[in-house]
Order: C-alpha cells, then sequence, then structure tokens
C-alpha cells in the first residue's frame, strides 16, 4: 500500500504543473481525506487552476470556484497539521487571492519561524533546497503583502530576499522584474 502512494505521489509531482486536473484525481485515489500532505496537494492543483489559464497564463482575477476548492482543502489540511510549512505556504497564497492579507502575513512569518531545519525535520520532510527557497520566497511575499502599507518592512524584506537569491537560493519568482 505504502509503495503504490509513493508511486501515485510520485507521479503526481511529475504531472502536476502541466497537467493539474489528472494529477488531483491521481491524488483523489487514496485515503486523503485525514492526510494533510495529500490535501495540500489537492488544494495545490485548485490555486494552480484558479490563478492560471489553460495556457499557463496568470490570470489576472482569480477563478472564484477553483479558489473556494482550493479553501476547503488547504483549511482541513491545515486543522490537521498546523505547523506544516507547506499547508502554510498553500494557505497563505489562499488567503492572499481573497485579500485577507493578515492571515497570508501571518502564514509566511509562520514559515520563516520554523526556519531551515524546522523545514527539512517537519513533518513533510523537505530538502535544504526546497526549504531555503520556501524561506526566502516567503520574505519575497512578505515584501508584496507590505508594500502597500509599511513600506520600510517591505523594502527591508525585498533587501533579505535579494540577498538569498545573490547566495544562490532559487525561487519560484524568475525573472524577479515580472513581479516586482
Amino acid at each position: 500500500m505504502r509503495i503504490e502512494r509513493d508511486k501515485i505521489i510520485e507521479k503526481f509531482n511529475e504531472i502536476e504543473a502541466e497537467e493539474p486536473q489528472k494529477a488531483r484525481s491521481l491524488i483523489k485515489k487514496l485515503n486523503y481525506k485525514d492526510d494533510h500532505y495529500l490535501l495540500q496537494c489537492i488544494a495545490m492543483t485548485y490555486i494552480d487552476e484558479a490563478q492560471f489559464d489553460e495556457n499557463g497564463k496568470w490570470r489576472f482575477y482569480a477563478d472564484s470556484r477553483k479558489l473556494r476548492m482550493a479553501e476547503s482543502y488547504i483549511i482541513r489540511a491545515f486543522e490537521l497539521k498546523t505547523t506544516c510549512s507547506n499547508v502554510l505556504w498553500i494557505l497563505a497564497k489562499v488567503k492572499t487571492a481573497y485579500g485577507q492579507n493578515d492571515s497570508a502575513i501571518f502564514c509566511y512569518n509562520e514559515i520563516i519561524r520554523k526556519g531551515s531545519r524546522g523545514i527539512i525535520h517537519g513533518c513533510c520532510k523537505s530538502t535544504m533546497d526546497i526549504a531555503l527557497a520556501q524561506l526566502n520566497d516567503s520574505k519575497f511575499e512578505l515584501y508584496r503583502l507590505y508594500k502597500e502599507t509599511n513600506h520600510s518592512l517591505s523594502k527591508r524584506y525585498l533587501t533579505l530576499y535579494k540577498k538569498g537569491i545573490k547566495k544562490g537560493i532559487f525561487t519560484l519568482f524568475e525573472p524577479l522584474e515580472n513581479f516586482l
């Protein structure tokens, strides 16, 4: 049973970016209802579909039906595991899409508070590269969230993010010019 689960998750990871619906159907073949990791995988597919069109282009306005689905799955995952950095990341994305910036800020701050050791030794055991990227990208997200309300704090987070990039930490936000 564990081998089948691992194979399905591996296949999910291979196809999620290009085929989120197919990837989601794979996960739903498993016993996902009380598994925070599988629930966050499902939520991730919905958030991707909500924010990107069929051609992979970012939507200015998220698809509200998909966003609601992402929210329902990620809230269940959060209820099961409030400390998982992956769950916090997806929850922050959903909260940002809804304009609930204080909740998103909380999630990104929790990821930063956990630190790289907390992430790699946490429930979903990420690699150091992934943990560092998640930490650094959380700083970038905080830069964007504070941009309108607290310019100095926003600038501080952007500076910290750029320092991480200079150290060679990979990011989801490349090329950076597209996201500033």
